[in-house]
């Protein structure tokens, strides 16, 4: 796996010359905290209303395009996706109660509702997903994952600092590994972790966007663990 294939260094090495109190293990939390001054300079992300429009290219299905509006306290969400020339809405609304809609109308077909993925159960997972993905370092909160190893490693043929964290309320894997630039802290990738290694994805992050005083990544490639095949990409078109 070219991106990933790492060397695990012990994080003292990061950061030659620093003050000791910045070279241990212990200094996930920091590496964290920086992070979040980073993404979210102004404190924005807890009162965050994100309206996006996203292209979502998948091997499966190149000209796929979802509209996410997604606000943070209410934990109210929407998301509206072409399926072939229909389209699919998912919403959570502020009770936490879920519905779908096939073309703007309930749809009670069975076929339809499996082949277009009109249950409302996994409207709570959309909502997980657009969350972790955009809200990413801040929805690290100290309630929600437990922080395991920290260490240097080669990322995408870059220097980078990943921590691993399990999650406590998994989504997509419990398990997920976190690269930070070693230069600002800056989210450069994610992995997930599973009982065999070698298997999953990996992300890698690129470009800006500039999100309510935000500053996430506007690209988010997927690829395979096993052969580096590329699956996917998450590409931010328009956002407020």
């Amino acid at each position: 796996m070219k991106p990933l294939l790492y060397l695990l260094l012990p994080i003292s090495l990061l950061f030659t010359g620093n003050p000791p109190e910045k070279t241990t293990c212990k200094n996930g939390p920091y590496i964290l905290e920086q992070s979040i001054k980073l993404h979210d300079p102004q404190g924005s992300w807890e009162s965050a209303s994100l309206d996006m429009v996203i292209r979502e290219p998948r091997i499966q299905g190149p000209e796929r395009f979802s509209n996410v509006k997604l606000d943070v306290p209410t934990k109210t969400f929407s998301l509206e996706r072409n399926r072939e020339d229909r389209v699919s809405t998912h919403i959570v609304d502020e009770k936490g109660q879920a519905r779908t809609l096939l073309d703007g109308k309930v749809e009670t077909d069975p076929e339809l509702v499996k082949k277009y993925r009109l249950q409302p159960e996994r409207n709570a997972n959309y909502r997980g997903y657009y969350e972790f993905m955009y809200g990413l370092p801040m929805v690290l909160q100290e309630d929600n994952y437990e922080m395991k190893e920290v260490s240097e490693v080669t990322f995408n043929n870059q220097t980078a600092i990943s921590i691993d964290f399990e999650l406590k309320s998994p989504m997509i894997a419990s398990s997920w590994r976190v690269f930070f630039s070693p230069d600002d802290y800056k989210v450069v990738g994610l992995e997930t972790l599973g009982e065999k290694p070698e298997e999953g994805e990996y992300l890698i992050f690129n470009g800006n966007a500039d999100i309510n005083g935000m500053n996430l990544a506007r690209f988010r490639h997927w690829y395979d663990k096993t052969n580096d095949q590329y699956r996917g990409s998450d590409i931010l078109v328009s956002y407020k």
